[in-house]
């Protein structure tokens, strides 16, 4: 029981350190001697949260699931892991609950807008977000929230009150300049914008989105060599940081510096297994030099950080129809086509794929599907013509016209005078395909 006891004390105690791993193993030991402690199990849960593991957390939480359901802390928290998992119907059921039994508590009412965003019902979270901050000014959380969600709605003006304000009440926080500053982005004064990061800046020199924020300001108004300097700045704070990485790594491909660009994207891989950005950025890189097999790696990893991310899905399909790996090309393309049904990219490699698969009808399909989003897509119309070559004369004759309508539309393009040599060519005319 002592040592029970002692490890709850432990598990409190990193708690309040924000040290959550070695909270959680304390607490996870407390709980093995003593099961019933409702205290440590709410703990603990809120702890799985903290540490973006919400399956842990219900796991923790579900003994008490039937039996804490008039506590609204705890309703917070099983709201909270439910809206976590994806669950939204739930989450925002518990949260309820928890927001009727303690109407006067801000960061259940702020959770509570945010389950309200989750469900799109941003005007109920704005309502929820300004109780929260009348109930306790000091519960910046609270301000934060409200002012995403208004540059999200791109209520700039309105935003910017809201920053103004919680930068009046922490002058001394960095985050509330640095978030000054996108609201003054957001209404186009980009002087004012810049003092408010140099603001944060100056409240802390090791403050990194302040400086990559000045960084990007710097790129926008064409200035490479001070953004280089921010970026390099932001590499002081935190070395491997992947978008000042990325971020450098563009500015010496822009020089004509590849070397220096792949060794730099490279670090930013090798720092930071999550990194999303210097992945994709290899793998098209890769692709482009024909480099299938370290393409595919990259995409294959892109994929694994973020499974539902369009650029990663196309990487990778791309990736998999140059590695002639073309069934699962098709698949990758067609389930990313299905969930951006617009995006015309995905559907010119989709019909690539189909076509080599020798499957000419679904080819032209998706071309047909590109043409009817964008009717003057010179690739789609390149695409059905070179199709049209392979089935007859008529078709080939179609082609010919397609090819001299490209050359005329884009006549510093290949794709005209290619075409054309393939229709002459099959139509045999070998002289002049070759002329």
């Amino acid at each position: 029981p002592r040592h029970a006891a002692a490890l709850l004390l432990l598990g409190q105690v990193k708690y309040l350190q924000r040290q959550f791993a070695q909270a959680a193993d304390a607490l996870s030991q407390h709980l093995s001697a003593k099961p019933d402690s409702t205290g440590a199990r709410k703990l603990l849960g809120a702890i799985h949260l903290e540490l973006k593991d919400p399956e842990a957390a219900l796991r923790v939480l579900a003994p008490l699931e039937k039996r804490e359901l008039s506590d609204p802390h705890f309703l917070s928290i099983l709201g909270a892991t439910y809206m976590a998992k994806g669950d939204t119907e739930k989450g925002s059921r518990y949260l309820s609950r928890a927001a009727k039994g303690a109407p006067e508590t801000a960061p259940i009412r702020t959770q509570l807008a945010v389950s309200h965003l989750a469900t799109g019902d941003v005007e109920n979270a704005i309502s929820e977000l300004q109780a929260a901050i009348v109930l306790d000014p000091t519960f910046s959380r609270a301000d934060v929230l409200l002012i995403l969600t208004h540059l999200r709605s791109r209520n700039f003006e309105t935003a910017l009150e809201a920053a103004e304000e919680l930068a009046g009440k922490k002058p001394d926080a960095p985050a509330a300049h640095n978030l000054l500053g996108a609201t003054l982005e957001g209404t186009e004064d980009r002087d004012a914008a810049r003092s408010a990061y140099e603001k944060a800046r100056e409240l802390d020199p090791g403050y990194l989105a302040a400086t990559l924020n000045l960084a990007r300001m710097a790129l926008q108004d064409g200035d490479k060599e001070i953004a280089r300097t921010e970026y390099e700045k932001a590499l002081l704070s935190e070395a491997g940081h992947p978008v000042a990485l990325v971020a450098l790594a563009k500015l010496a491909s822009d020089s004509g510096d590849v070397t220096t660009a792949l060794r730099l994207l490279n670090q930013a891989r090798s720092a930071n297994t999550k990194a999303l950005e210097p992945r994709l950025v290899l793998g098209n890189y890769y692709l482009r030099r024909n480099d299938t097999v370290f393409a595919l790696e990259l995409a294959s990893e892109a994929t694994r950080i973020a499974p539902r991310r369009a650029d990663a899905l196309l990487l990778l399909g791309r990736a998999q129809l140059a590695s002639r790996q073309i069934r699962r090309a098709i698949t990758t393309l067609t389930e990313l086509a299905r969930a951006q049904s617009e995006w015309v990219e995905v559907r010119l490699h989709l019909a690539r794929a189909h076509g080599a698969n020798r499957d000419t009808d679904a080819a032209r399909r998706e071309l047909g599907k590109v043409l009817e989003i964008d009717p003057n897509n010179l690739r789609a119309r390149a695409g059905l013509a070179a199709l049209d070559i392979q089935v007859g004369r008529t078709e080939r004759e179609r082609a010919l016209q397609v090819a001299k309508e490209l050359q005329k539309i884009r006549p510093e393009a290949a794709a005209g005078f290619v075409l054309e040599g393939d229709a002459r060519l099959a139509s045999g005319e070998r002289a002049k395909a070759i002329g």
